[in-house]
């Protein structure tokens, strides 16, 4: 799955896309650090919250995730 990710992001797709730039907050979410890793590295915001004021580190802290929440906090999540 992380190599469909990265094909869309050397294509240009934004890590930030979408109306609530979701794709940080789920890979944090669902313990992927593949992915989350790869958007982070083309760009993704660490920062970003979705509409309920939720953001990537929030949801890899809140379900206990330390490796999510480190590379998070190593890209300048707050």
């Amino acid at each position: 799955k992380h190599k469909i990710v990265e094909q869309f992001l050397d294509r240009g797709v934004s890590p930030n896309t979408g109306p609530e730039k979701r794709a940080l907050l789920e890979a944090a979410w669902y313990k992927d650090p593949i992915n989350l890793k790869l958007l982070l590295e083309f760009g993704g915001d660490p920062n970003a919250p979705i509409a309920d004021g939720n953001t990537p580190l929030k949801s890899a802290c809140q379900h206990n995730h330390e490796e999510e929440a480190k590379l998070l906090l190593e890209y300048g999540a707050d």
